[in-house]
């Protein structure tokens, strides 16, 4: 799979996060080639097609190639720069215009790796950490850098840091995209979310970005049940524990982050309690999805967990009319509501934990009987009886293969 020597002086190496990846021995989702001492003509001479109109990025059996660039800042957006392609530039200089040591990593056809800014010690020691002081040339560094914190599980530098906050306290969040902050965020929800929202919030950019969020921490908690003592911590914490129940399920993730996020509009002489944080907190989402351009999947569970989370806590004692209405409103959204309910609770009991499936099983099977012939009966039979009733027709009336599935 390694790269080759052209002819000439034209060479091409594996560079960026290929290199990165497989030394940690991680499988590359992709593959970058940058080519040293060639042009756009040469390029095109030996069979690469050129498919950038503004930059000259190329393909050839299926694999993308550049040239190796300088960069020049021009503006103060991500996307304002002057490009040198030069047949000239060196593979140092087109490694020291990136944005961290880890990702400034090439690697030539014989396996040979140039590390000219100590990428490979920061590998080691799970640091992120930036190459010189052109990182504060490209605002989306700042997301960039607490992303991969979370997709690697790494440390940021201090001095990096220090970078992030004064490239935040400028004003850089300004000059990205709803649409490319949301990307940021949506790779950051598979890697640990939690890592993603701590340094955020340590350079000053969740409160640019989610400002509702950082509200939180001013949003009061009883300590009997929130020893973080605040909403805000509370939420990190459930957080935390997505990441560890739920590490590849972003709906989840981003659903936690969300679930208590009405509280910061409830009046402050009832705290600490949060009476109809859920009706509030839902307005409140719909608010952000719009603001940052944030797909319709994540909306709608988003709000299905932030209206109905506390509900699905009183399954046990809900009359049989009230958990057919409640199904109908979680029908095909069950599963996340459980999930979400199962970080917002991190700190109970097995036992709790435990009543929490049951829970799941009985709504389940509400479901599950709404879309069977049995259905009608059964409610025309309980004209409001209590859960405990149910649970046995429940039962005696579903299916062979259905019993088997929650009545184990």
């Amino acid at each position: 799979m390694y790269l080759y020597v052209i002819g000439g002086s034209m060479k091409i190496y594996e560079v960026g996060g290929c290199v990165r990846d497989s030394l940690l021995g991680k499988t590359p989702n992709d593959f970058d080639y940058v080519v040293i001492g060639s042009s756009i003509e040469e390029m095109k001479e030996n069979g690469f097609i050129q498919v950038g109109k503004n930059f000259p990025v190329f393909i050839k059996n299926g694999k993308e190639y550049s040239l190796a660039r300088k960069e020049y800042k021009t503006g103060s957006s991500h996307k304002d720069f002057y490009f040198d392609f030069s047949p000239n530039t060196s593979l140092e200089d087109d490694l020291s215009r990136r944005d961290f040591t880890i990702n400034s990593l090439a690697r030539d056809e014989n396996g040979k790796i140039y590390d000219y800014h100590h990428g490979i010690e920061d590998l080691r020691n799970k640091k992120i950490r930036h190459i010189n002081r052109h990182f504060q040339d490209d605002p989306l560094r700042v997301l960039r850098g607490c992303r991969l914190a979370a997709q690697l599980d790494f440390t940021i530098d201090r001095l990096t840091i220090r970078y992030m906050k004064k490239m935040v306290s400028e004003g850089c969040l300004e000059h990205i995209s709803p649409e490319r902050i949301w990307k940021e965020f949506e790779k950051a929800l598979t890697g640990k979310f939690y890592i993603f929202l701590k340094y955020l919030d340590i350079c000053g950019a969740l409160e640019k970005i989610l400002p509702e969020i950082c509200e939180l921490k001013n949003s009061l908690e009883n300590k009997k049940y929130h020893p973080e003592g605040n909403s805000f911590g509370h939420t990190m914490s459930a957080i935390k524990t997505a990441d560890k129940l739920y590490p590849n399920n972003s709906l989840v993730k981003f659903c936690v982050l969300f679930h208590d996020i009405g509280k910061i509009k409830t009046p402050k002489e009832n705290y600490p309690h949060h009476y109809g944080h859920e009706e509030l907190g839902a307005t409140i989402i719909r608010n952000i999805c719009s603001r940052m351009r944030i797909p319709k999947i994540y909306l709608d569970c988003a709000i299905n967990s932030c209206l109905n989370h506390m509900r699905f806590y009183k399954i046990d004692n809900m009359k049989f009319g009230s958990l057919y209405d409640f199904a109908k409103k979680v029908s095909g959204k069950e599963e996340n509501l459980y999930k979400v309910c199962q970080c917002d609770a991190y700190r109970k009991t097995n036992e709790s934990i435990k009543g929490l499936d049951i829970k799941l099983s009985m709504l389940k099977a509400m479901i599950y009987c709404q879309k069977n012939t049995h259905f009608d009966e059964i409610k025309k039979i309980s004209k409001g009886e209590n859960i405990e009733w149910i649970k046995k027709r429940l039962k005696d009336l579903t299916i062979e293969k259905y019993r088997r599935n929650f009545y184990a």
